[in-house]
């Protein structure tokens, strides 16, 4: 089967085919690589966009609020970026006012700082020793700020935050005891 994605409508027009999401949104079908005309919704996998606004909290007496206004644009949010180990590749993002955010999707490498001797170098990074933040994520080896990584100067903890960031920073916990590279 033929890669076949859903993606959000912001206001362009198209010729490809639109409908309309189970929560109002305008989604556009784009048309399968084998040639057919108009793929079926259920084949295709619909991201939906997830709100960060916080108007749905309790009252300090413990009653609900009730919304006063409807959601906002720049109250959406994106699926978290999950960064791997692999050949390095970024995406760029817009963000809040204009500014760019870059992504790290897979990294090769990483900026490890020994604070015993106070030097920072770039290493290569071998792999993903453990992630607390998740366990899930330790399984699928996932790099997340609080990760333990193995590079060639040894095991360190990750203090960046990849996916926000765009580059990973750690702290060389201990030193390497193996003379192989």
């Amino acid at each position: 089967m033929s890669e076949i994605s859903l993606r959000l409508l912001q206001g362009s027009k198209s010729k490809d085919t639109v409908g309309t999401g189970p929560s109002g949104q305008r989604l556009i079908w784009l048309k399968a690589r084998e040639g057919k005309e108009q793929s079926d919704p259920k084949d295709l996998m619909c991201e939906m966009p997830q709100w960060h606004g916080s108007m749905l909290k309790r009252k300090p007496t413990g009653g609900k609020k009730r919304m006063w206004r409807g959601k906002r644009a720049f109250e959406m949010g994106g699926l978290p970026t999950e960064t791997l180990a692999g050949s390095t590749k970024q995406r760029f993002r817009r963000g809040f006012g204009g500014s760019a955010k870059v992504q790290l999707a897979q990294a090769d490498w990483a900026v490890v700082t020994n604070k015993a001797t106070g030097k920072t170098s770039k290493t290569k990074l071998l792999r993903v020793v453990r992630n607390p933040a998740n366990v899930d994520y330790q399984r699928r080896r996932v790099i997340t700020k609080g990760a333990i990584i193995d590079t060639e100067l040894g095991q360190a903890r990750v203090t960046s935050r990849p996916g926000q960031d765009g580059v990973i920073n750690a702290i060389l916990s201990t030193e390497k005891t193996s003379t192989s590279k």
